[in-house]
């Protein structure tokens, strides 16, 4: 940039109103200024990929082209284009991944699926979004449940009797709810009850305990809550019954 001699003649020229040629001037000022101060000159960038080299020899900052490809997209010679993403690596010597940005199992006919995850220093995953974009894959959350019913006298009922009842905020759109009973020589039957938002979802009944996994995407799509309802009853033989809920998690399926 060529600095102007306030003493040269120039000076003696009429002052103008400023126009492009003094913004882009200025722009350049600016630009060149703001280079000195933080220069990124372990910055490279190549057609679709910029990548910032750390110390340790490897990409700190990884945004553009990723493997795996997009299966839906191919390039003018007729190969199978990268999928744009994001990587951002530990810059210390185990170059652990920090925070990734993108689908690590395309599906040919299928959109991308580019889910966030969110490691810890030795790459283990602390936080990850799921596949289908709804919600938290992991962690799952637990719902705690407590019981409706006086549970170390047992229960005797002979219709559907709630005995276990939860409640909690919704992560995702999967519930899966693992339980157990002993009988003092009773058949019993069970089934479970999800609701949020106005919507029911009510399981098919069994006489066997629950090990179930539940999709209620639709109580997640109209709330940010679930309640969580567990009914038994004695359906045959005599004796009293002993329910206990082992599992009852919130999740994301996918």
């Amino acid at each position: 940039m060529v600095d102007v001699n306030p003493q040269s003649t120039m000076s003696r020229y009429t002052p103008r109103p400023s126009d492009l040629v003094d913004a882009v001037a200025e722009t350049r000022r600016i630009a060149d200024q703001q280079m000195r101060a933080n220069p990124l000159t372990n910055a490279r960038t190549d057609n679709g990929l910029t990548r910032w080299m750390g110390n340790y020899g490897d990409a700190l900052v990884w945004i553009g082209d990723i493997t795996p490809y997009d299966l839906n997209l191919v390039n003018d010679y007729g190969a199978q284009k990268y999928q744009r993403g994001f990587v951002l690596r530990r810059d210390d010597p185990g170059l652990a991944f920090a925070l990734t940005l993108y689908d690590s199992s395309p599906t040919a006919g299928l959109p991308l699926k580019q889910t966030l995850t969110i490691s810890d220093g030795t790459g283990t995953r602390m936080l990850q979004e799921a596949f289908n974009q709804q919600g938290r894959r992991f962690p799952d959350k637990a719902i705690p449940m407590y019981p409706r019913i006086a549970i170390d006298s047992g229960g005797n009922a002979t219709v559907a009797e709630l005995v276990w009842a939860g409640e909690a905020n919704l992560i995702g759109t999967h519930v899966h709810f693992v339980a157990q009973w002993s009988t003092s020589g009773a058949t019993l039957s069970q089934y479970l009850v999800f609701s949020g938002g106005g919507v029911t979802i009510t399981t098919p009944t069994t006489s066997s305990p629950p090990n179930t996994r539940v999709d209620i995407t639709s109580i997640w799509q109209a709330s940010d809550y679930v309640t969580v309802e567990w009914y038994v009853w004695r359906s045959g033989g005599a004796g009293l019954y002993y329910p206990r809920p082992r599992v009852c998690r919130n999740y994301t399926d996918g």
